[in-house]
């Protein structure tokens, strides 16, 4: 016998965004609303994260705006994405064969 654990999410469950710094490690967390703001630098130590002249910042926007309103939408279809589990650890019991309870 095989078993499976997925982990899934709606998109009506997402309610905010978090933007991490690889440079601080600090984080900036956006509520998701129809019109999102992405953040162009790290507020802490001011990284750049993307290029005043690049696309990604609205490409990025309209990302997080399709997700919000997808999330809200009323369609006769439900949209999850698969979020990667880690490794199941095993418990001191297991690991020595004990029966746990």
């Amino acid at each position: 016998m095989t078993i499976e654990t997925r982990t899934t999410i709606e998109l009506k469950d997402v309610e905010a965004v978090e933007f991490g710094c690889r440079k601080c490690g600090s984080r900036i967390i956006r509520q998701l609303t129809e019109t999102p703001r992405v953040p162009a630098v790290c507020d802490n130590c001011g990284e750049a994260w993307f290029s005043s002249a690049g696309p990604e910042t609205g490409q990025l926007g309209d990302f997080l705006r399709r997700i919000y309103r997808y999330g809200r939408d009323e369609s006769p279809y439900i949209l999850r994405l698969h979020i990667k589990t880690p490794p199941a650890t095993h418990s001191l019991y297991q690991s020595q064969g004990q029966a746990h309870g």
